[in-house]
């Protein structure tokens, strides 16, 4: 389980999406959405990759704020490890802040994120011992 109080930024352009820390490191992380809540996942820093299912539909206007939006998604992700070895597993999160979508063009910035994550192969490990 991790909570997250610093700002991910995503700027969406038809049907890709590059996210950003503003106060973080800033890997390459491209996405390719296909028009859809599917997403393919590629980190080439960090050699991770995954599918995604999310829905990013949670806006609501609220007037001195703006515009509030979340999403939801669930991920099926693979890292190649240090060791050599390759971690998978799931991870469920969510993400609010405030953020506009208007025909396939959109910008976001999140600034509270909550995630849990199951890594099988660190439980297959465990199991073992």
């Amino acid at each position: 389980y991790e909570n997250s109080f610093y700002p991910e930024c995503e700027l969406e352009i038809g049907g890709f999406k590059k996210s950003f820390k503003p106060f973080g490191s800033n890997d390459i992380n491209l996405e390719d959405t296909l028009d859809s809540n599917v997403k393919i996942s590629v980190d080439v820093e960090n050699k991770r990759w995954g599918v995604e299912y999310s829905n990013e539909n949670l806006s609501v206007d609220v007037p001195p704020l703006g515009p509030l939006t979340g999403e939801l998604g669930v991920k099926v992700w693979g890292e190649g490890g240090t060791d050599g070895l390759t971690d998978y597993g799931v991870q469920g999160e969510a993400k609010f802040g405030l953020g506009v979508k208007k025909q396939g063009v959109g910008f976001a910035c999140y600034f509270v994120t909550t995630s849990v994550k199951f890594n099988a192969r660190a439980f297959a490990d465990a199991l073992r011992r």
